[in-house]
């Protein structure tokens, strides 16, 4: 299916196009001009929680999961919110976080504090999405009502492969998800809140990873999507978490006939795109063959966004990571720190040190690819000539 395909009946700027990356140059090239300070990220994802009440097959958060099972206090929470507005204040920049993304190792909606840390964000201006699966949905539909946008981690459009890929344990949690889509959709709808805005980013997204056991039920997801009043469905690929890399055999999650399959069904679930919903297949962050395609030499997605995880054992404080594709890698740490030591740390010797040595060929899935094929084509290298219009 073709970019243009995607884009198509005039929603090119959409939420899901990484073009808006090209946006941040400005920014981003302050972080090679010979200057020891780095701007803080104009957006980062907080993990409030590193517990889950499901067990996805694909699951590239294993390592912290299991490993690190806690969640950020409700202390260093409100630290974090009233902090997040005001980094870099102390270094003049003018260039303020302005989106928090609450996802994660693990559920964020399990950590008792999602919502009074919400409405704090959103309180200090702060932009907010979220990614959940949707089982706890009605018991923080007022937070999540004021949030930019929600995406529910579905994945399926049955209880029978809801029950193999995500939990076998109890497979109508399936219907109970549907049942909280709707419930959260109808009540930004009946009190007009920012979840209900018209346009292209904002509302509830259904999500989707495409995977051998689940390709064939694109079109049923994306008409179940519509029918419950999602603003739009979103597609794309599994990867192989950074921890089993190394495996050999390789994890075979999907096939080349199952691609095909695949993009098959995408075009058929097309059909269903409208002024009101919206079908999207993001595919650019990956090969034809659904695997890692990264097409740089160096990482500077650290530079530009960040990870707060919560601490390992201590009852406050946060972990400072710089890769969200590899969770719980000590390597891509800043370290265990107080809300208060974040800016300290950003921008340090040893943050530069940590990106310079990693190795990209070896690197899974990249989330920030765009992110780091813009620093290195159009900031350091000046593809574009971008200072001509």
């Amino acid at each position: 299916m073709s970019t243009s395909k995607n884009w198509s009946k005039g929603k090119k700027y959409n939420t899901f196009n990484s073009d808006k990356v090209l946006i941040h140059v400005p920014r981003w090239t302050k972080i090679f001009d010979g200057s020891p300070y780095i701007p803080p990220p104009v957006s980062l994802d907080v993990d409030i929680s590193n517990i889950c009440n499901l067990s996805c097959s694909w699951c590239n958060a294993t390592s912290v999961i299991d490993g690190r099972a806690s969640f950020i206090s409700s202390k260093s929470l409100a630290q974090l919110a009233d902090f997040l507005p005001d980094w870099g204040a102390y270094t003049n920049s003018a260039l303020p976080v302005r989106a928090v993304v609450l996802a994660g190792g693990g559920e964020p909606l399990t950590n008792p504090n999602f919502s009074v840390f919400v409405e704090r964000l959103i309180m200090n201006g702060i932009s907010v999405g979220v990614i959940t699966n949707g089982l706890l949905i009605t018991k923080h539909l007022k937070a999540l009502s004021k949030c930019t946008w929600v995406g529910v981690s579905v994945d399926c459009a049955t209880v029978e492969t809801y029950a193999k890929l995500k939990n076998p344990n109890n497979s109508d949690d399936f219907y109970l998800v549907v049942d909280h889509i709707h419930e959260l959709i109808s009540f930004a709808k009946e009190f007009k809140t920012r979840l209900n805005r018209n346009n292209l980013s904002s509302g509830v997204t259904y999500k989707y990873l495409i995977h051998r056991d689940n390709v064939r039920e694109v079109f049923e997801a994306t008409e179940l999507a519509k029918r419950l009043g999602c603003k739009s469905i979103y597609f794309r690929p599994i990867s192989v978490p950074w921890n089993r890399l190394n495996e050999k055999p390789q994890p075979s999650f999907i096939s080349s006939r199952d691609i095909k399959r695949f993009h098959k069904n995408i075009d058929k679930a097309m059909s269903l795109d409208c002024a009101s919903f919206s079908v999207y297949a993001a595919l650019d962050k990956f090969g034809v063959n659904f695997r890692s395609d990264n097409c740089f030499t160096n990482c500077y997605g650290g530079f530009v966004t960040a990870v707060i995880m919560p601490p390992r054992k201590k009852e406050s404080g946060i972990i400072l990571g710089l890769c969200c594709d590899r969770r719980g890698d000590a390597r891509m740490e800043l370290g265990e720190m107080e809300v208060k030591d974040i800016e300290k740390n950003w921008g340090t010797k040893r943050h530069r040190e940590i990106l310079r040595l990693v190795d990209v060929a070896s690197c899974p899935r990249c989330a920030r690819k765009l992110h780091n094929n813009v620093i290195q084509s159009v900031i350091l290298e000046d593809s574009m000539s971008y200072n001509f219009i």
